[in-house]
């Protein structure tokens, strides 16, 4: 709160590296446990941004130890083998053990090994451990992304293969763009003037008057550096 009694809005980085806690959805409130999660929730989570981390909030809200919290690894899975409008790169998930919970951070990759947050970091009262057993279990329920495993990380990653989880728009190409001279028309020469009678022009000799013709002729006679003498 300011001096004034107004409260002040945060900094634009106050959320930044913070974690994300649960919060009031109402898309998913019909899910009271984690292992009620069907392919009808995933499909209506992928549609949008929004209705996505809908799903993950409430996840985060209901997630308790062995009570099918690894499901929500077939929303990620299921994400990065369909184009997504809303994700700006390849897909890129880590999960990070925190105590007893697990820290869930979803990023885009930028290439280069430059990496952005898609949603803020969400906790999960769920162990780490629960996660590494379940993809050793059903390797199947992550593909097609990669696994990076460490001992207190594991990395899910689009797959070389993958590439974009973004489909890029058709484009169709029209086949005089192929060759430079396709596309123009060929040249015609004009016909020339000369071979058209109707336009040819005769020529006209002008007749010089004599004085101009003695006079011509006078300078034709005298040498180079005489013209002051006469003969």
């Amino acid at each position: 709160m300011s001096r004034s009694g107004r409260f002040s809005p945060a900094p634009l980085n106050f959320y930044r590296d913070r974690p994300l806690y649960i919060g009031v959805d109402a898309a998913f409130s019909h899910l009271k446990r984690c292992i009620e999660i069907s392919r009808e929730d995933i499909a209506s989570a992928i549609q949008s941004r929004r209705s996505f981390r809908e799903l993950l909030l409430r996840v985060a809200a209901i997630a308790r130890p062995r009570d099918g919290a690894p499901l929500v690894l077939l929303s990620f899975a299921r994400l990065a083998a369909l184009p997504c409008e809303w994700l700006d790169g390849d897909l890129r998930v880590e999960l990070t053990a925190n105590g007893e919970q697990t820290t869930l951070d979803v990023q885009v990759s930028l290439g280069l090994g430059a990496a952005e947050r898609v949603f803020p970091r969400i906790q999960l009262a769920v162990p780490f451990a629960e996660f590494g057993g379940a993809i050793a279990r059903v390797p199947q329920m992550v593909q097609p992304l990669e696994v990076t495993r460490g001992r207190k990380r594991l990395l899910l990653r689009a797959a070389s293969d993958v590439g974009s989880s973004r489909m890029p728009p058709a484009i169709e190409m029209d086949p005089r763009s192929m060759s430079p001279f396709a596309a123009t028309p060929p040249r015609t020469t004009p016909p020339l003037l000369a071979t058209d009678p109707a336009l040819s022009v005769p020529s006209v000799e002008i007749e010089r008057p004599r004085a101009d013709r003695a006079a011509a002729r006078a300078r034709r006679t005298i040498p180079y550096g005489c013209e002051g003498y006469r003969a």
